[in-house]
């Protein structure tokens, strides 16, 4: 959206199909009006909103965000502070170190104590980065984890409150039959 001009026209055309589609087109053309052609006008000078959506887990892989980490400050600053509060687990594994660990089929970043800690700790950085470009969002959605993450931006609670029900709620699922 950056580099594209922007109208102020708007049209939508909501359709299930390729025929429906270019019905939608050939009337909007032709002046015509059809169901699926939805048409409006933006406000000028009214900045889009923008709505952070976070996922749930199964979006993870070994060595996510690791060149966030390595480049950008609030993001490693974040992560870092994350590492701190999640600590140790039994196995001396730690955030930063389940973050960093290679494309293994075994990798801890898919045992499920170790994923949605993991997850939480990076869209929540993913966030604070995006904060400090100056980008807010207008709403947050989350799905399962994601919503742990959408919480927690939208100051239901405090980071270290999210972390620690997220670090139980993963605990809990990885203990599950």
């Amino acid at each position: 959206g950056v580099g594209r001009s922007h109208f102020a026209e708007r049209l939508a055309i909501v359709a299930d199909d390729e025929a429906t589609a270019r019905s939608a087109l050939i009337a909007f053309v032709q002046g015509q009006d059809h169901p699926a052609v939805h048409q409006g006008t933006a406000d000028p000078g009214q900045a889009p909103e923008v709505v952070f959506l976070f996922t749930g887990q199964g979006s993870q892989y070994p060595g996510m965000s690791q060149v966030l980490y390595e480049h950008s400050l609030v993001f490693r600053e974040i992560i870092d502070r994350c590492d701190v509060l999640l600590g140790a687990d039994e196995h001396g594994r730690t955030l930063k170190k389940v973050l960093q660990a290679g494309p293994a089929e075994n990798a801890p970043i898919h045992e499920t104590s170790w994923t949605q800690p993991a997850l939480f700790a990076v869209e929540y950085a993913l966030t604070q980065l995006w904060r400090a470009w100056g980008i807010e969002p207008a709403a947050v959605i989350g799905h399962s984890v994601g919503e742990y993450v959408a919480a927690c931006v939208a100051g239901v609670f405090t980071l270290e409150e999210g972390l620690r029900l997220i670090q139980e709620r993963g605990r809990l699922m990885q203990a599950l039959p």
